[in-house]
């Protein structure tokens, strides 16, 4: 059965200039607009999860969904006999008639005549309606099928590249990002659970259909991007490594544009090799950029700047300040805030949070990246963070005890949990910290992390349980003063934040009393 999203109505013309001539001259008659887009697959596309970005930014384009799990692209044979195979259901969404088909089956799909039976199907589909735009979706990786179904996938989309814009109309690297794309990734359990399924790549997913598709909703033609912008990271230790993550949009389909950097560490497009060389990009091709911090001076901003086609943003990275005496946090308590649920794009607001006297402090864990937080209206600075969307931040005025509105802008907002604590006699912006371990897998027991955490005196550290209600303590060995272990449930799974004073620096050692999944942050507040 077809999932229908989204109304009709034609939002998006044609953005095709028309400069102004002496003599009249006919005027063009504009590509048609784009209502409907149909997504064939397997149960990747019967998910219905990476088609949700394009879906909130195009409301007034339908989109159905006619993917079905265990599904795979059939024969010619198959043509109408209503299988479970896109051609099957080619009948089906012939009655949609639709503008846009993507079609994306999984590696478990692949057959001797996979590619035949693809570049058929787009045939059929562009004979029975020219105008029709017809999207494949690269494979993305599956480590069920061991080496041999890597390289058959890496086959497989390397045809794909070699025919676009003769065999079919435009390609979907869902397989070439950088992360999910990766044979590595596809070998990450947090990721691809199971080994096949994507359901830890969504956020990837979406931004690269969005990419692609809304490109061509939007009818663009030209070689020149849609603006993007940098999450520019601050007080980050001494030589540490920082990655941002570029997606093309905004590109005619089919249209390769050049990104070219000037300035510090490298770029790569894909999971390529890094360099410092131009790249030939199109929509949903994903850039990394790669700076390395100072390793001498605090302080002290390393910058790369990124242009695509003409648009730039420079990517800065400025190291820590250095540590000196600390100032201690308050401690009449601190407060946990419950999570909340959203689909859309508007950002949290978290009314009459309870912090205590002192510069209010917000621990925030989420999915997606936070971009901004205020407290009582004034505007924080990011004090510290671990991969993006679990941070710390700081606000500019010390505030008496009382509560205060809290809101949280993310570049997609879904799940988020605040925690509010404050910091006592701070002077303005001094605040430093340092992030350390990334999202892991801990079971009961006793830990000594990989990595030290760098604390001073008066210093904290902030631990993110995730999964499971797993009690942290004796993180250096001693007993340490826990101030908060609130449960604060919701969609976050029961997640726990603990904020420990601490003065010891070194390898942290913890206990947890239940397998959790969790990230692990100092940070020292400078007076």
């Amino acid at each position: 059965m077809a999932v229908h999203w989204g109304g009709r109505g034609p939002r998006h013309a044609s953005r095709l200039a028309r400069a102004g001539t002496a003599t009249p001259t006919p005027t063009p008659t504009p590509p048609p607009t784009i209502l409907k887009v149909v997504t064939e697959g397997d149960s990747i596309t019967a998910y219905e999860q990476y088609q949700a970005t394009a879906i909130a930014a195009y409301p007034d384009v339908e989109f159905v969904s006619v993917g079905i799990g265990g599904g795979n692209i059939g024969t010619p044979a198959n043509e109408g006999d209503n299988s479970n195979t896109g051609w099957g259901r080619i009948n089906q969404v012939k009655a949609e008639d639709p503008d846009i088909v993507t079609v994306l089956f999984g590696a478990n799909g692949i057959g001797a005549s996979f590619l035949d039976d693809m570049y058929a199907y787009a045939a059929a589909l562009r004979a029975w309606k020219p105008s029709v735009l017809v999207m494949f979706g690269t494979v993305l990786p599956a480590a069920v099928y061991g080496s041999g179904g890597e390289v058959t996938r890496q086959a497989t989309n390397d045809d794909y590249r070699a025919n676009v814009g003769v065999k079919f109309d435009a390609i979907i690297p869902f397989g070439d990002h950088p992360v999910t794309g990766s044979e590595e990734g596809g070998e990450d359990t947090s990721l691809y659970p199971d080994g096949l399924h994507p359901t830890g790549c969504w956020p990837q997913m979406r931004e690269v259909f969005a990419a692609v598709v809304g490109s061509a909703i939007e009818q663009r033609t030209g070689t020149t991007p849609h603006d993007f912008a940098f999450i520019d990271q601050s007080n980050v230790a001494l030589g540490s490594t920082h990655t941002a993550l570029t997606t093309v949009s905004g590109l005619g389909l089919n249209v390769a544009a050049t990104a070219s950097m000037s300035g510090a560490g490298t770029i790569r497009k894909s999971y390529l090799a890094d360099g410092t060389s131009p790249l030939s990009v199109r929509n949903g091709d994903v850039i990394t950029s790669t700076v390395v911090a100072g390793e001498e001076d605090y302080e002290t901003a390393v910058d790369q700047t990124l242009t695509i086609g003409g648009v730039s943003d420079t990517f800065t990275v400025t190291t820590q300040v250095e540590p000196g005496a600390e100032a201690d946090l308050a401690s009449d308590g601190y407060k946990a805030i419950g999570a909340h649920q959203s689909d859309g794009f508007d950002p949290f607001v978290f009314e009459d949070a309870s912090f205590p006297a002192g510069r209010p402090v917000v621990a925030v864990a989420g999915d997606y990246t936070t971009t901004g937080v205020t407290v009582n209206g004034a505007a924080c600075r990011q004090v510290v963070s671990n991969t993006g969307n679990r941070n710390v931040w700081m606000g500019p005025n010390e505030l008496t005890a009382g509560n205060y509105d809290v809101v949280v802008t993310r570049n997609q907002c879904r799940d988020c949990s605040i925690y509010t604590a404050a910091a006592t006699g701070l002077s303005d912006n001094v605040e430093t910290g340092n992030s350390v371990y990334p999202l892991t897998y801990w079971f009961d027991g006793d830990y000594e992390g990989d990595n030290p955490l760098t604390l001073n005196a008066g210093g904290m550290v902030i631990n993110f349980a995730l999964i499971g209600a797993g009690a942290i303590n004796d993180v250096y060995g001693d007993t340490v003063v826990s101030d908060n272990g609130v449960d604060a449930g919701g969609p976050l799974g029961g997640c726990r934040t603990y904020w420990i004073k601490s003065t010891k620096n070194g390898k942290p050692k913890f206990h947890t009393t239940a397998t959790t999944i969790t990230c692990m942050m100092a940070a020292s507040f400078d007076p």
